[in-house]
């Protein structure tokens, strides 16, 4: 399940960074356009920005007490989509990040407190661990994390689970085991910025390492 999280900040500070990104000029390692009209700023500055530090001390304090040690590295992404650039929403729809335990901090910069704005979602099965075998031989076979519609609904009967959707004004954090199924919602008003604090305790996924290196785009 996911933990509501504070992170310390001033209204004008998180209205501020909204700007910068609005602009397009975030202080980053790399920015990428996604197919789907996502726009994310990958290895986004702590030095730069004291709200991603405050924030990654935060999600990496989450990380510490569920996990009894430090990340050996976080990176900070920040993501915009708007309903009309990407009405689609985040994520590439229904996955998980891996079948094992794999922790995230989130945190909203602008408003997401309807579904129309295209919220964060994650389904909340339990017990999880029945869910991580069904997941691992899911990956086994299809050498996939992502999951259709149909086999969520079909997840959604077996397990009599939910769809959670986080609804929560700017400046609301939260942190999340991403092995449970998560998306981005589609969007069908306004934009919604979301910054995440991805966190390992060990090496950095080579996908991931490409995203920071600023010599991709």
């Amino acid at each position: 399940m996911s933990n509501t999280i504070e992170v310390p900040h001033l209204a004008a500070e998180i209205d501020s960074f909204a700007d910068e990104v609005r602009k397009g000029g975030l202080i980053c390692a790399n920015k990428h356009y996604g197919s789907d009209g996502d726009i994310r700023y990958w290895g986004v500055s702590t030095q730069a920005y004291p709200l991603m530090e405050r924030f990654r001390e935060t999600a990496v304090r989450q990380f510490e007490q569920a996990c009894g040690r430090l990340p050996s590295a976080t990176i900070i992404m920040v993501n915009h989509i708007s309903a009309d650039r990407s009405p689609g929403g985040s994520g590439g729809g229904w996955h998980v990040d891996s079948v094992a335990r794999q922790y995230k901090g989130f945190l909203y910069i602008t408003d997401c407190t309807d579904l129309s704005s295209g919220p964060f979602m994650y389904i909340n099965v339990r017990p999880l661990i029945l869910f991580r075998i069904y997941s691992a031989v899911k990956y086994l076979v299809t050498k996939s994390f992502r999951y259709s519609e149909r086999e969520v609904a079909r997840l959604l009967a077996a397990f009599r689970a939910k769809q959670v959707p986080m609804l929560l004004p700017g400046g609301s954090a939260f942190f999340l085991d991403t092995s449970q199924l998560h998306r981005g919602a589609a969007i069908t008003k306004g934009e919604r910025i979301l910054a995440t604090a991805y966190m390992y305790d060990a090496e950095v996924p080579p996908s991931i390492r490409l995203r920071v290196d600023a010599n991709n785009g």
